[in-house]
């Protein structure tokens, strides 16, 4: 059963992806790596090997399913333009860099007055 969840930054949306693939049905997984790998076919350098890799750190190399829903949301106007961005853009890896740091920040805030 699914239970309401909130994200306003990307790393809040791309954590929320990935709990949903681990939190699947045990027949589940199998089908989502199978689509996965077929849609990274179109470019296997630029989208992950993993459709929601839960251990990716700083300065990721590539974008991964989990990540999608936060570009779709904040980087771009429509299915196309998301593609896009994330197949051609350079900025993107930036952007998911910027995200990952921005997950490490949330975690361990520094104390007021520092």
């Amino acid at each position: 059963m699914a239970e309401p969840v909130t994200a306003w930054v990307y790393p809040e949306h791309r954590d929320t992806a990935v709990l949903a693939v681990e939190t699947l049905d045990p027949a589940r997984p199998a089908q989502f790596d199978d689509l996965w790998h077929a849609a990274r076919a179109t470019d296997e350098s630029r989208l992950c090997v993993l459709g929601a890799d839960g251990t990716q750190a700083l300065s990721p190399s590539c974008i991964d399913w989990a990540a999608l829903s936060a570009v779709a949301g904040d980087h771009s106007c429509s299915a196309a333009e998301m593609t896009a961005t994330v197949l051609e853009s350079r900025w993107i890896l930036l952007v998911a860099d910027v995200a990952a740091r921005l997950k490490v920040d949330l975690a361990h805030p520094n104390p007021p007055g520092t």
